[in-house]
């Protein structure tokens, strides 16, 4: 795999994953005071929906694990999950932050949106050009 390649196509999700869990490794007493409560599931849901995008795109752009290849569209929802839930508990084990369900919720919500991103840009542009080739 050349630089530029997993530039282009891998960086974006490894320094997501990465993100994240130093977002979450902040102790709680050193977020900002407001009180979160509709804004932190947001800010899970939004934060997961890209997770889910560039995982997709990560794993349809690479060629060492063809059946991941195959099903990025599920495998990038999976992954994010299975991140959330990590999340999650990384974040019980952080001062003054919890791990909640909610949150979670709120994590797989976004990578579901994410899939319909990711459908409505990629499948329905593959449609809709196949139907103007034919």
């Amino acid at each position: 795999m050349t630089a530029l390649r997993f530039i282009k196509y891998h960086l974006p999700f490894w320094f997501w994953l990465v993100l994240i869990f130093i977002m979450s490794s902040i102790p709680g007493d050193k977020l900002p005071d407001e009180t979160f409560n509709l804004n932190d599931k947001l800010i899970h849901f939004f934060v997961f929906l890209i997770l889910y995008v560039t995982a997709s795109y990560s794993f349809y752009n690479q060629s060492m694990f063809s059946l991941m290849k195959k099903h990025f569209y599920a495998a990038g929802f999976v992954l994010a999950v299975l991140y959330g839930i990590s999340d999650e508990l990384h974040q019980y084990f952080v001062p003054l932050r919890s791990c909640e369900f909610y949150d979670f919720l709120a994590d797989a919500a976004g990578a579901a949106a994410g899939m319909l991103v990711v459908y409505f840009t990629f499948y329905k542009r593959k449609i809709i050009c196949s139907i103007k080739n034919d």
